[in-house]
This record gives C-alpha cells, sequence and structure tokens, in this order.
C-alpha cells in the first residue's frame, strides 16, 4: 500500500494528527488479457448475474488489483451533476439511441390518430392548430465531472527524494500504455482504478490523467533533476454513468 497521508512528505505535520487529514482511496488494476475477448465474455455474465455491483466489476474481468493508495482530498467539490431528459431513447454511455424506432413509430400513429380527428373536426369548427408532444425518456450520458487528487511532495532529505521520485515514475508508468517488446505493435492499456471519497463519491472504473510540476530550486542527481518539492495533479476520469446504488459503498472504502 501507498499511504501518501502517513507514509510521505506532503506536510510538515507529523504523529497521530495525520490520520485527521481527509483522505481519498484508490485502487488501480493492470489489465491482463485481451481488451475485447475479455468485455464479451464479462459482460454476459454480468447479465447472468443481475447484481449491480457484479455488472460494474464484470465490466473489466481480467484485472488484477496492482497497488492501494491513500491520497490527502482537500478539493472543495465533490460531486457536480445534472439530469437530462429528451425525445429519443438514449440506452447506453456511446450515445446510441436505442429507443429511436419505437418512439418514431408511436409518434406516427400518434400524428395520424391527429389528422383524422382534425380533419373530421374541421366541418364543425376551425382549429388553430394541433401539438403532439412525445413522452420524454431520461438520457443514460456520462453526465458527472471528473474527481482531482492535488498535494506537493518535499525533497527535503536524500531519502525522502528518493522515494518520492519513485512514487512519482510509478505514478507516470502505470498510466501510461506500454508497448511489448518483441511484438511492438501490441500494446497493454494504462491502468484502470477504482476509488472512494468517504460519505460522498464511489467510482468503479475510472482513468487517471497525471500532472507532475517541478517545485522550487533543482539539482542534478543520479542523472535526475531532483527539485525541492513535487506538485502532483491526478484526475480520475468515470469511465460509466454513476448509479445511486454506489452512494452506500462510499464508507466502506473497498470496491
Amino acid at each position: 500500500m501507498e499511504n501518501i497521508v502517513t507514509d510521505y512528505p506532503w506536510t510538515t505535520t507529523q504523529g497521530d494528527y495525520r490520520n485527521e487529514a481527509p483522505q481519498l482511496f484508490a485502487t488501480s488494476y493492470s489489465i491482463n488479457n485481451n481488451a475485447m475477448l475479455e468485455a464479451i465474455k464479462t459482460y454476459a455474465k454480468s447479465v447472468e448475474e443481475g447484481s449491480v455491483t457484479a455488472y460494474y466489476k464484470n465490466m473489466h474481468g481480467g484485472t488484477t488489483a496492482s497497488e492501494r493508495y491513500v491520497f490527502p482530498f482537500f478539493n472543495d467539490e465533490v460531486r457536480s451533476f445534472n439530469n437530462s431528459w429528451g425525445d429519443s431513447y438514449v440506452g447506453s454511455t456511446n450515445g446510441s439511441n436505442t429507443g429511436v424506432d419505437l418512439l418514431g413509430n408511436i409518434k406516427a400513429v400518434a400524428e395520424t390518430v391527429l389528422t383524422l380527428g382534425s380533419q373530421a373536426n374541421t366541418a364543425i369548427k376551425d382549429s388553430p392548430g394541433e401539438l403532439f408532444e412525445p413522452p420524454k425518456f431520461y438520457q443514460y450520458s456520462q453526465d458527472e465531472g471528473p474527481v482531482t487528487v492535488n498535494f506537493v511532495l518535499i525533497n527535503t532529505t536524500e531519502a525522502g527524494h528518493t522515494k518520492n521520485y519513485d512514487l512519482v515514475k510509478k505514478l507516470i508508468k502505470d498510466n501510461r500504455f506500454t508497448r511489448e517488446e518483441g511484438s511492438p505493435f501490441l500494446v497493454t492499456p494504462p491502468q484502470l482504478w477504482s476509488l472512494t471519497i468517504p460519505g460522498y463519491r464511489a467510482i468503479q472504473w475510472a482513468s487517471c490523467g497525471v500532472t507532475v510540476s517541478l517545485m522550487g530550486s533543482r539539482r542534478y542527481v543520479g542523472a535526475i533533476i531532483i527539485p525541492e518539492g513535487y506538485n502532483i495533479s491526478l484526475t480520475f476520469t468515470p469511465l460509466y454513468t454513476e448509479p445511486s446504488n454506489y452512494m452506500d459503498s462510499t464508507t466502506s472504502f473497498l470496491l
């Protein structure tokens, strides 16, 4: 486990006080099998099992938990989303309108009825017009933003800057794809993540964007540029629409 809150120099506070810092829990997962074949197999399994938890976990079968992290979390915004309803039924996060044909048929029938009714009523009185309003459908789009984690690592000692650099290198490597030796056209995707903001948000699968900035003066040590500190920003972007079910998992810390 990489516990940045208790084991890394992100603050000068020492002892038990660190445990009182707000924390975000995250786990990285490595992808071991062919993504397309695994997706077909595990997605079918998800449908069979019928459990909400299994449905999302099986989206990416063939993954192995690589590392568990505890990050300090001081961001103000934890949730921001809107709901959208439209005339067509968007039944998946890829934007496919799976209900368009059905809705179109319903609308066609309704318009025919209105037309016949209008023609029948014309003989009695003039009508200013007709208005057909179809039922609205909830749009299953990815409507919630990413989660951002920001923290600083202070390079005050030789042992400290070595440990800090190793963490920075690990975060960079784990979140970039890898070309396979011997078959460079084959690649291993970056790691996937699950994370929990205790009490507010749980995300089963997310991608991670990494920003590393060098702070203060810097020196050349062992063929590496070592600054006075690192400013690290991690942006976790959900891969799927988040259901309300996971609000009950926001205090369990492990997904």
